[in-house]
């Protein structure tokens, strides 16, 4: 269980006390949390003839950024479920 503060996260361990991550443990967890969404969101950007014009991505780089996708929402969802 998690629970979110200014100063950290006050996490149980597996005999149920509790302990502070350091505030920059927690800046990286939430970091890890709102990453997918902003990768898809550049990706659907840079991949949209409307608004790049002829500088959208190539195939290429439009399959890595969804390969990073995929990673990173499973990491996220990884993180989750086992937190």
């Amino acid at each position: 269980m998690v629970g979110f503060s200014g100063w950290g996260a006050a996490r149980c361990d597996e005999r149920g006390k509790e302990y502070m991550y350091k505030p920059s443990e927690g800046s990286a967890v939430i970091n890890g949390l709102l990453a997918p969404p902003l990768i898809l969101l550049v990706i659907l950007l840079t991949s949209s003839h409307k608004v790049m014009g002829k500088r959208v991505n190539s195939p290429l780089l439009r399959y890595l950024g969804w390969a990073t996708f995929g990673v990173m929402t499973a990491a996220a969802v990884g993180m989750v479920l086992t937190s």
